[in-house]
């Protein structure tokens, strides 16, 4: 859900990959590419952001992909 989840994808990407590799912060509506971890926060709040964020970019994923 970040860049270095990307820098991993790509390095074990076969060399003749033709898929995309994407965040899924790249179909947030609002903006918001990186989803931030919450497990290092204390409380709730992250885990709240991090679900509606997750929710949004699914949503736009599947609106962009089932048209």
């Amino acid at each position: 859900m970040d860049e270095d989840n990307i820098s991993d994808i790509k390095s074990d990407a076969p060399s003749n990959c033709k898929a995309k590799i994407l965040l899924l912060g790249d179909f947030d509506p609002e903006g918001d590419r990186i989803i931030r971890d919450p497990y290092y926060d204390s409380g709730s709040e992250g885990f709240e952001k991090c679900l509606k964020q997750c929710l949004r970019c699914c949503n736009a994923f599947i609106d962009k992909h089932s048209k």
